[in-house]
């Protein structure tokens, strides 16, 4: 190995000479002594397990990370323009909630606000749609996933 990399290093143009490699000394190994033969404590027979039915079991508490009740989206106002306002009533447990759009329900094609709103209702979108029909929805944000609402249209005059 030594060779093969002064051979390298030769062709390469890094020396000019031979270089004197000096090898590194070995670490002497020492043998292990033997395992002892001293005795491992055995188990105490006295401690015994508990069985399993006398352990008490905790009931289960409400946890937050899951939505008691689904927003309720109440009704949904034009503002001015496309300017809408959503009246809902939040679920228990509820985090925050993301306000939702489509042109076409069937489609699950649903346009939803990037940034969760508060729970406190009305809230406010602007949804840049001015003619046609408009099915508005809300998400509720409870920590695990997120709960949909009912759905509310809304249909431009001609």
């Amino acid at each position: 190995m030594r060779k093969i990399f002064e051979f390298l290093l030769r062709l390469f143009g890094f020396i000019k000479k031979p270089i004197k490699l000096v090898p590194t000394p070995k670490p002497s190994i020492k043998p292990t002594p033997p395992p002892s033969s001293t005795p491992k404590p055995k188990p105490s027979s006295s401690i015994k397990p508990t069985p399993s039915s006398s352990r008490p079991i905790p009931s289960p508490t409400p946890s937050p990370l899951f939505c008691k009740d689904v927003a309720v989206l109440n009704k949904v106002t034009l503002i001015s323009g496309s300017l809408f306002e959503y009246d809902f009533t939040p679920g228990e447990g509820c985090v925050a909630v993301y306000l939702q759009y489509t042109r076409d329900p069937e489609l699950l094609n649903w346009v939803t606000f990037p940034k969760p709103v508060s729970c406190d209702s009305p809230q406010q979108l602007d949804v840049e749609i001015t003619m046609g029909t408009i099915y508005f929805a809300i998400a509720t944000d409870c920590f695990v996933n997120l709960s949909p609402s009912n759905v509310v249209s809304y249909t431009f005059p001609e």
